[in-house]
């Protein structure tokens, strides 16, 4: 577990709490960070000074409780408090259970965490970069730039070869290169093109509905996304009507739909029975969009 802690101090006093910070191995699973920034730190070391006798406090700012350093300021003490806060935190902060098979695609995990109800982003953590998803802020951050080639490696990674965390700040990324939080969902299903995030997605009784339309000036997409979402607007449609019906690839179905599932604009449903989208004629519009990519 990872405990940035950021300090008011200076001096000795400082000296004191870096010099245990920096004593590795002595906290067990417990980590220890001195970050600059104390809005955005998990415990917070300061001081007041009353009648000339100074009193030293950690603030544990995810539950927003004081402590007293006791009796006052030195290694022993310290290292108290930060062992104190280090398993009050434990039990606090969300924690990221990563799956230990490959049954779930890296798609559909990431999927899960970030729907969960949280302040704390989700880092990733890949030997060679590291990305944070930032829900509040709409907003993913890499270590480094995310272009088609690093969006395809993580598309296609292992689950087994990425670690999961969440995070309070985004200090662990040495340089931050940013992406729309939806651009960056729709380049990771995008490139996912071999099998759907979610296997059970295959199955005849899973239907699929397009609920809002991608804005195709913001995403990359192929000339066949604009027929299947003009389909799955009329009527709900398993992956094997999509193929059957339009005599479309998998791959191209495959990529439309892990786009627009990890975006949103697709939702799953259940279906009793095999639905085959029939032939309607196409609005004006439609057609003339059709048209211009040469699908008509």
């Amino acid at each position: 577990m990872e405990l940035n802690i950021a300090c008011t101090l200076d001096g000795r006093d400082l000296a004191v709490i870096k010099s245990i910070i920096n004593i590795n191995n002595i906290f067990g699973d417990l980590n220890l960070n001195f970050v600059d920034d104390i809005e955005h730190c998990h415990v917070l070391i300061h001081k007041t000074k009353t009648l000339g006798i100074n009193t030293y406090y950690a603030k544990d700012c995810v539950n927003q409780e004081q402590h007293k350093i006791k009796p006052t300021l030195n290694p022993k003490s310290v290292r108290e408090i930060f062992e104190l806060l280090g398993n009050t935190l434990k039990e606090t902060l969300p924690k990221v259970k990563t799956p230990t098979t490959q049954i779930i695609s890296i798609q559909q995990f990431i999927l899960q965490l970030c729907q969960k109800q949280t302040d704390k982003m989700l880092l990733i953590e890949h030997p060679e970069f590291a990305i944070i998803i930032d829900n509040q802020a709409n907003i993913a951050r890499s270590s480094l730039e995310m272009n088609d080639e690093l969006m395809q490696r993580l598309a296609r990674q292992s689950i087994s070869g990425i670690k999961f965390k969440y995070i309070h700040d985004t200090f662990v990324l040495e340089s931050q290169h940013q992406m729309p939080l939806s651009v960056f969902n729709w380049n990771l299903g995008f490139f996912k093109e071999n099998d759907l995030i979610n296997s059970s997605f295959n199955e005849r009784k899973k239907v699929f509905k397009l609920i809002s339309w991608p804005n195709f000036g913001k995403y990359k997409f192929e000339p066949e996304f604009i027929n299947l979402c003009s389909r799955l607007k009329k009527n709900t449609a398993s992956f094997q009507d999509l193929v059957t019906v339009t005599g479309y690839s998998n791959e191209i179905v495959n990529k439309f739909l892990n786009a627009t599932l990890m975006t949103g604009m697709v939702v799953s449903e259940e279906s009793g029975q095999q639905m085959i989208t029939p032939q309607k004629h196409d609005s004006h519009f439609i057609g003339s969009l059709k048209k211009f990519f040469g699908l008509k």
